[in-house]
């Protein structure tokens, strides 16, 4: 019972080092972007297509997508939805 016990702790113990790791890489890959890149990916995270993100943010559509890309590779994602999905995780 003792050692079942102490297995458990550990067990749980490498979960949470795990989902610390996790949160320290994302914050990590977040301090990485700019700040206009930030501006992109929580209106992109929102849905709202590439012409909506430029005119909300007064940029053409071709920076949009230059800083979605930007965002994408620094974030390790392909889609908005996984970007979402990362961030979900934070």
């Amino acid at each position: 019972v003792l050692v079942d016990r102490i297995v458990q702790a550990l067990d749980h113990s490498a979960q949470e080092i795990e989902r610390r790791r996790a949160r320290t890489d994302l914050q990590q890959r977040l301090d990485g972007l700019t700040e206009r890149e930030r501006d992109v990916m929580r209106l992109v995270v929102d849905g709202l297509p590439n012409k909506i993100v430029a005119d909300q943010l007064r940029i053409s559509v071709r920076t949009v997508e230059v800083h979605r890309s930007r965002v994408f590779d620094k974030m390790g994602v392909k889609s908005a939805v996984e970007l979402a999905n990362v961030l979900r995780g934070l």
